[in-house]
């Protein structure tokens, strides 16, 4: 019961509080050394820190695992080049980042991080793994940026190409059907072929447009998707050709800048 009801516990409380009260002092001390002070949320000191260190190992490790892939995608990059290098044509590659890509407009422009302290000049050639036709070097290129224009963009304009028949690949001579293409607003190129020149799905369309360098002829432009009569001229079919990789959807891209050396044995 409560001391201020019975008024003669008082003394005795005060007798067995006198002994007792250093002894819980001391193992308030001892409990606050064995266990580390406590924030707001209960959470200790040390284990806090440990948590910090944890979540920056963690950080630390992401980065590294970023890093590498980034360095294992411009090996990649840099050996597709090596195998797709056309004789007589001397290039200087240099790869780059995708950075920007325009949010409401897939497929249009994208923004790679070389700019003309890196070697890239307007209307250089823009390829992935090597072999594969993306775009071109936009004008108005920045000491550390540039923009890429895709090569289903409609102001790339026209591209001529030859189809090289799946049956054949090995056949690069451009014997094969000559097509004229322009962007079809929908992530291809569509060209006009006479419906008496046979050709066939998946077979693979590669530049050979005068209007384009050195570097780009032969480069894959996409695959034939396919191929319908054309309304009101029933003699033409329009084949559908899209690419296999396009710049707003791979990572890195490697910019093709030709080297133009003198010929052996030229004079001043």
């Amino acid at each position: 019961m409560p001391v201020s009801w019975l008024g003669w516990t008082a003394g005795l409380a005060t007798v067995v509080r006198i002994p007792v009260q250093p002894l819980a002092q001391a193992g308030v001390k001892i409990s606050h050394w064995l266990r580390p002070a406590a924030d707001e949320v209960g959470e200790s000191e040390a284990l806090r820190e440990r948590s910090i260190q944890l979540e920056t190992t963690r950080a630390l490790l992401h980065g590294a695992r970023l890093k590498i892939d980034s360095l294992l995608e411009e090996i990649a990059e840099l050996q597709g080049v090596g195998d797709f290098l056309r004789p007589g044509v001397e290039i200087t590659p240099i790869v780059a980042r995708v950075t920007g890509r325009s949010p409401d407009k897939v497929g249009g422009p994208v923004r790679i991080n070389a700019g003309t302290r890196h070697g890239v000049v307007a209307r250089a050639v823009v390829v992935y793994r090597g072999g594969h036709l993306v775009g071109r070097v936009a004008d108005g290129v920045s000491r550390l940026s540039s923009g890429v224009v895709p090569i289903t963009d409609g102001s790339i304009g026209l591209i001529e190409g030859f189809v090289q028949t799946k049956d054949d690949p090995a056949a690069d001579d451009r014997s094969g059907p000559h097509i004229q293409f322009v962007a079809d607003g929908q992530g291809g190129l569509a060209g006009d072929l006479d419906k008496a020149v046979v050709i066939n799905l998946d077979d693979t369309v590669r530049l050979d447009d005068i209007s384009w360098p050195d570097s780009a002829q032969g480069l894959i432009i996409g695959y034939v998707t396919s191929v319908e009569p054309k309304d009101l001229q029933p003699l033409l079919n329009t084949v559908t050709v899209r690419p296999k990789f396009r710049a707003h959807q791979v990572a890195s891209v490697t910019v093709l800048i030709e080297r133009f050396t003198e010929p052996v044995g030229a004079g001043p």
